[in-house]
């Protein structure tokens, strides 16, 4: 149990930090095409701020929705043929997009994360959220082989 909790802790801290990277580094093409000078120590100098400044918001969010949505996925993947690895894929995935989708429908128009402003920040997140899930679900089935 507490190596599950480890795994779901880390996996949910990976994803926070590709959110972040995604949102960081979509803001910077954003500056990159309205022809603003962006200087590669820039983009890895505010990446890293934004990993620490924004890890605080974002984790505990990305923190309740896996948590939600990975419960789900396990009730799911006990009483059906569905694998591991694909239920917490789909409710990784599906979890994010809530996210990307919610997040500004609840507060108005405002995105907080502004790396889901566009469908291919909307896809992006979904496709991180799916990596999580497969990670979390694979981990499992491995820690299930290691235990028998």
């Amino acid at each position: 149990m507490i190596k599950r909790i480890g795994i779901f802790l880390g996996i949910t801290f990976i994803v926070s930090i590709l959110i972040i990277a995604q949102t960081t580094l979509s803001n910077f093409i954003w500056l990159i095409q309205a022809d603003m000078p962006v200087t590669l120590v820039m983009i890895v100098t505010k990446l890293f701020e934004d990993i620490l400044r924004m890890m605080v918001i974002v984790f505990p969010i990305i923190f309740i929705v896996n948590l939600i949505f990975f419960l789900v996925a396990m009730m799911i993947s006990r009483y059906t043929s569905l694998s591991k690895k694909r239920a917490y894929s789909l409710s990784g995935g599906l979890g994010l997009f809530l996210i990307s989708v919610g997040i500004p429908f609840l507060a108005g128009g405002i995105y907080g994360l502004t790396g889901a402003r566009s469908v291919i920040g909307k896809i992006t997140f979904t496709l991180i959220g799916l990596l999580g899930g497969f990670l979390f679900g694979k981990h499992l089935d491995k820690s299930k082989l290691e235990t028998s």
